[in-house]
This record gives C-alpha cells, sequence and structure tokens, in this order.
C-alpha cells in the first residue's frame, strides 16, 4: 500500500471547498444579520464556506483565516463569485489577532474556536475576539461537545466524528467527485484524550481522471468543553452570555444537545442597566415571523436563566429604591395621568417597568405588556404578584393621591404579556383590535436612523382606535454613552420627534425636551403625547 505523505492545513486548502460543504448552519448564520450589524467579522473563514453566504446581505465583512493559502483560494471565489456584500481578506492569527477596529457581529463558525486546544490559546483567542467587539456587538462561538451528545442528529454533529465508534479505529467517511472531475475520499481516526482535548487524524486519497493518486494524512486536535466550563471563561475575560442555543433552530442549550452556540456580548457595567430598551441586547436574530407570542403562562416559556437573573438585578437597581427627582420621570408620569384617557392599552418595550409609568392612569381597564424579550416581562410578572409595592411606587402614590386599593387593583389591569419587535412591523399575534393608547418608554430611542423612528409612529398609527392616543419619550445620549455602551441616536431631536408623529397622522398634543441633570450619559429626553385623528 502506498505512504501517505504528511499535509499541513495550508495544504489542504486546495481541497478544502470540496472537504466542508455542509450548509445546516448557514441560515442561522445569515439570520444573525440584523439591521443593527454595520459590519461583520469571521475568523477562521477557512475558503469562504460561511463568508459567501453572509455576504449576500450586503453588510461589509472582514474574513481572515492564518493560512495565507486558504486566503488566497478565497480571493479567487470573490473575484468569480462577485458578492453583494463588500468583503476584506486577511492573513491573521486568532490568538494574536489586532485589526485595529471592532465589529458588530464577529461568527467563530462551526468547531474553529476548539481548535485552539490549549487553555493558553483559547483564552487568548477570545481575548481578542472580545478586543475587536463593538460596545454593542455580539460573538457567536459554535462549538460541539462531541462525546456529549451521541444521539444528536447526524446532520448536527461534526461529520468527522463519530460518538458510535472506538478510539484509534479508521472509519470510512465519504466519497466525493471534484470540481476537476476526479475521486476525492476521506477516513478518519478518532481518539479523546484525559486532558479534555480530542484527536482526529484525516486519510485522503484522491485520483485523478489521467489514472495518477495522491494519499495524505493530517492529525488536528480539539477542545472539549462543556456549558459550564466555556462560560466561565468567557465570563473570566468579561464577556456575559446572551444565550446559548443547542441546534440552529435557536433552542436553548440543553445537556446533550448537539451543538453549544453561544451568544456573547461585552459584560456589562454597574451603570449600564439604566438604558431604557435595554432588553433589545438580548434579541439577537429576533424576526417578528418567527419569535413573536402572546404569554399565557411563563412556567411553559423556555428563560435564559442568566438572562433573568440580569433583569432581576436590573429592577432592583432601577426600580426598587428610592424615587430620583429631575431625571424627567416626573413629567412623563404626570402626562399618563393627564392624557392617558381610558380602555386597553399596550406597552411597548415594556420590560419591568410597565406597572411603574402606568401608575397614573386610573382609567385604563387593562394593558398589554410587550417586549422583544421574555425574561424581563417574566420579572414584570413576578412583581405583579407581590403584595409589596416599591419605595418608588410609594412616591408615586403619594404625589397623584393614590389609594392603597387603587394600588393593588392596579397590578390586576395588567392582562396579557406580548413578544415582539415593536420597530420592526408588527406580527399577526397583536390582534385586529385596535388600542385605546399605546406608550413607548425609550424603545424607540433605539431606531437606527430618522427612517425607523418614523417607521414605528406608523405602526403606532395603524394598532390605534380613532381617537385613541400615544404617550412616550426618547432618551437623548451624550457622546460618552457612544463611546462606553455603542448605538449612536444623535439624530433623535424634538424636531424630529414632532415630524414622525404628525407625518404619522396624528394630532400632537404635547411634544417636550428637558434636559436632564447629573446623568454621566444622557443629555435630554424628549416626552410626547398624541392623539390618532
Amino acid at each position: 500500500m502506498a505512504e501517505y505523505a504528511h499535509v499541513s492545513y495550508g495544504e489542504r486548502a486546495s481541497l478544502y471547498r470540496e472537504e466542508y460543504v455542509d450548509t445546516v448552519d448557514l441560515p442561522f448564520l445569515f439570520g444573525l444579520i440584523t439591521p443593527e450589524v454595520n459590519s461583520i467579522l469571521e475568523i477562521p473563514s477557512g475558503v469562504g464556506r460561511n463568508v459567501l453566504n453572509m455576504a449576500r446581505s450586503g453588510c461589509p465583512i472582514m474574513a481572515v483565516d492564518r493560512e495565507p493559502e486558504m486566503v488566497r483560494v478565497l480571493n479567487d471565489r470573490l473575484a468569480e463569485e462577485k458578492p453583494r456584500s463588500r468583503v476584506e481578506t486577511a492573513v491573521g492569527d486568532l490568538t494574536r489577532l489586532d485589526l485595529g477596529r471592532t465589529f458588530d457581529l464577529i461568527v467563530v463558525p462551526r468547531e474553529a474556536y476548539q481548535l485552539l486546544s490549549t487553555p493558553g490559546a483559547a483564552r487568548d483567542g477570545l481575548t481578542c475576539l472580545k478586543n475587536h467587539l463593538s460596545a454593542a456587538g455580539r460573538i457567536v462561538v459554535d462549538l460541539s461537545p462531541f462525546f456529549l451528545s451521541p444521539a444528536a442528529p447526524e446532520v448536527l454533529r461534526p461529520d468527522y466524528f463519530d460518538p458510535s465508534l472506538p478510539d484509534g479505529v479508521w472509519a470510512y467517511d465519504w466519497r466525493r467527485p471534484t470540481s476537476t472531475g476526479a475521486i476525492f475520499c476521506r477516513h478518519h481516526l478518532q481518539r479523546q484524550n484525559r486532558d479534555g482535548t480530542l484527536d482526529v487524524s484525516f486519510r485522503y486519497e484522491l485520483a485523478e481522471p489521467g489514472g495518477r493518486s495522491h494519499r495524505s494524512e493530517t492529525t488536528t486536535s480539539f477542545r472539549i468543553y462543556s456549558h459550564a466550563e466555556f462560560a466561565a471563561l468567557a465570563s473570566d475575560i468579561g464577556l456575559q452570555i446572551l444565550s446559548c442555543y443547542g441546534d440552529y433552530s435557536g433552542k436553548p442549550f440543553e445537556d446533550g444537545d448537539p451543538r453549544m452556540i453561544f451568544n456573547l456580548a461585552l459584560a456589562a457595567s454597574p451603570d449600564a442597566g439604566s438604558e431604557p430598551g435595554v432588553s433589545s441586547r438580548f434579541s439577537d436574530g429576533f424576526d417578528n415571523e418567527r419569535h413573536s407570542a402572546i404569554i399565557s403562562d411563563f412556567r411553559s416559556v423556555p428563560l435564559r436563566d442568566d438572562v433573568v437573573t440580569y433583569f432581576r438585578s436590573y429592577s432592583k437597581s432601577n426600580f426598587r429604591g428610592p424615587f430620583v427627582e429631575g431625571q424627567g420621570a416626573e413629567e412623563i408620569l404626570e402626562t399618563m395621568s393627564s392624557d392617558s384617557g381610558s380602555g386597553r392599552a399596550l406597552d411597548l418595550g415594556a420590560g419591568t417597568s410597565s406597572l411603574f409609568w402606568y401608575l397614573p392612569a386610573r382609567h385604563l381597564t387593562s394593558i398589554t405588556c410587550a417586549d422583544i424579550a421574555p425574561e424581563p416581562l417574566k420579572i414584570l410578572h413576578e412583581l405583579t404578584q407581590d403584595a409589596e409595592f416599591p419605595e418608588c411606587y410609594r412616591w408615586i402614590e403619594r404625589r397623584f393621591d393614590l389609594d392603597p386599593g387603587y394600588m393593588s387593583r392596579a397590578k390586576q389591569r395588567i392582562s396579557q404579556y406580548a413578544v415582539f419587535d415593536a420597530l420592526s412591523r408588527w406580527p399577526a399575534v397583536i390582534g385586529r383590535t385596535p388600542y385605546d393608547l399605546i406608550t413607548a418608554f425609550g424603545t424607540l430611542s433605539l431606531c437606527r436612523d430618522a427612517d425607523q423612528h418614523a417607521a414605528a409612529f406608523a405602526e403606532i398609527h395603524r394598532h390605534l382606535k380613532a381617537g385613541g392616543r400615544t404617550i412616550g419619550a426618547d432618551w437623548l445620549r451624550k457622546p460618552e454613552f457612544l463611546s462606553k455602551h455603542g448605538h449612536d441616536n444623535s439624530f433623535l431631536t424634538r424636531t424630529v420627534v414632532e415630524h414622525a408623529i404628525r407625518n404619522a397622522g396624528f394630532q400632537l398634543t404635547r411634544c417636550e425636551e428637558l434636559t436632564i441633570r447629573d446623568d454621566p450619559y444622557y443629555r435630554a429626553i424628549v416626552y410626547w403625547s398624541a392623539t390618532r385623528r
């Protein structure tokens, strides 16, 4: 039998396109490119299996691989296919990466991060990813549990690993024709090590049309992670886990799942939780057609434990202590008292605080609390079940002369919880019956530009009764917010808000700008009230 020549990772580039043909993850990864994503980094890119998939979006992409030959083949494919996105390429090692800029979405595709098989390399690689992440950006790291998921569907596990095979035995993988007419065949051998790594050896046979054949062999090492091990590493270097999926449908991870797809962000600083609309940080890839829902029982809703913990802390920090005057809340509450009217209400971006804003609205009969994430709604629901009221709520009680019995009745008006994105076209689950009042406290501040802001008011108008009302507020940020947390909403001014309201078909009741005192990140709020003509 002919000897197998050893080949390196780079020397496999010419056949990499034929070897790795998985497509099962491509729709999921493409779905990560939300309107908030303005730049993408994929590392390692290989020869472009996923780069060319994401490049259909039009979003600029940086593709990085440590092997020059992989980058050369990718550049040839880009020249040939001419994708919609502008794609830059670079040679770079993940453990020493320094591109001099940050990205809104960083993708480390299937098992690629696990090639950093030593603890030091794994830490260096994740640190480099963190250093290239924009303030509001996301890192998506797709891991395989390997031996932890023996029952995994074959399409979701690596095609070079079979949990039913014993260590040290060569197994036939596949035989494929190549674009040049050759026949390409692969075998593999796997060996799990006591140090938490997996060695996989590959043997390749290439039979050319003229009768010549080539045999080669290489070995690759992977680090195997449990969920707890990777979560601890991410936390240790200053990243927080927004979610972890067990497959490419967005299913929350459970032990035994075939994938561990971590969605990471920069760990929030202690003062970052005061941002209105904070739940948008936990909504990567949300789509109203697929993910919107009405919640009737939180026990049946998959909730992310880390996100629930975050919002429980957020609520305690911002809506449990004394009332803080001079920040605009008094004016918003006065507007709710005087302009809210009666009937059914919908609160957009409710988060954990709907009851706080709605206490002065005495004549409403029911409130639907809506948010893009279910976890803050869970915390809000817990508050409605609690017999006690936080200190800041008691300030509202005194300010508006509310009797104690009214406070308890106010909790009962929260009748429904809805999960959807208020900044996109609203889904059918919201129903066709229009509302008497729709509120938005901080939610529209998250719009990417004036056009999206105007479109959001058009959606509000579409779901209100004739004579119905909208009340809300936009928080205007300082440059210090942008430099620390990202998302520039400097397009927002009182004039922009007024135009959006009037152009949507509303009769403006009030639109006022109020300076916020002594806040390092917010300079003002614009609060409004308007009636649907």
